[in-house]
């Protein structure tokens, strides 16, 4: 298979070539190959698209993906010779590349520490007392909502056999495959929280700016060439405390925030004393 992607791309560079030679544009070589592209003091070389094309498309579909590159390069290589010539002269690029490898390697080696001494396992009592010492964080600034909710094209095929299983609360993959090929928007994961905003955005402009206890429980209604079947199960109003199932997820994920900022402060402070330890720690004063 590379052999062939090797040979599709040598021949299609070749037929580029000779493109450029029968249109009496002369195909320019230097000590680093044959030249397809050139901006200024920047160079494309045939090489450089070698492995561009893959295998089992047309000559016309590898022309258009060649050509494709080669422009986008030409805006690229202009660009970057605009931003060189008006590059700030106290711009140490050298210290930004430094500065930038050393954190990839400190950012690759917390990760490191992390994965091996970070112990994510977070009790329900750990989360709960999280919840509690903190509970202002999960008052609800907007309803959360449980729902089964389906918007689609009131043109759509079998229609009537969509409403009429939604009405019997049929097996709910007998819904999600027809929803997948037909829906305009469809959500009928019963057992999570969401926030009412997320809901409301996909609602006709008669239900817009309504609260969620004027909106129809367990109703199906057509408006704006849309179809709307729409089920609430559970609510819970702005200014109440988000319900467990919903605020542990957001609790989880800030407890093991802390334990990593804890475990890698720890780590770092437990690195440094060992080099002051080894000697290897010195400071030189005026």
């Amino acid at each position: 298979m590379r052999i062939l992607l090797r040979q599709n791309t040598f021949y299609l560079i070749a037929f580029i070539l000779a493109c450029l030679c029968i249109a009496c544009t002369p195909v320019e070589q230097d000590d680093n190959g044959s030249i397809i592209a050139e901006v200024y003091d920047r160079k494309l070389y045939d090489k450089d698209i070698e492995g561009l094309v893959p295998g089992g498309i047309s000559k016309e579909d590898s022309i258009m993906l060649v050509n494709a590159y080669i422009d986008n390069w030409l805006q690229d290589a202009s660009l970057m010779h605009e931003a060189s010539q008006n590059m700030p002269i106290d711009l140490d690029i050298e210290e930004l590349v430094k500065d930038y490898k050393e954190s990839l390697i400190l950012h690759n080696y917390e990760k490191v520490l992390i994965n091996e001494f970070l112990d994510s396992t977070v009790t329900v009592e750990e989360t709960e007392a999280y919840i509690q010492d903190n509970i202002a964080k999960f008052t609800q600034t907007e309803p959360l909502v449980k729902v089964e909710f389906i918007k689609i094209l009131t043109g759509s095929p079998d229609l009537d056999v969509l409403i009429d299983t939604w009405n019997e609360e049929a097996e709910i993959n007998l819904l999600l495959d027809y929803c997948e090929q037909y829906a305009h928007v469809h959500i009928l994961d019963t057992m999570n929280w969401r926030q009412f905003s997320s809901i409301e955005v996909h609602l006709p402009a008669s239900l817009k700016g309504k609260s969620i206890n004027q909106l129809p429980k367990d109703k199906v209604f057509e408006e704006e060439n849309f179809t709307y079947l729409l089920r609430v199960f559970d609510v819970v109003k702005a200014g109440d405390t988000a319900p467990f199932d919903y605020a542990a997820e957001q609790a989880k994920k800030v407890i093991l925030h802390q334990r990593k900022v804890k475990l890698l402060n720890e780590k770092k402070k437990n690195i440094y004393q060992d080099a002051v330890r080894k000697n290897q720690v010195r400071t030189y004063n005026d």
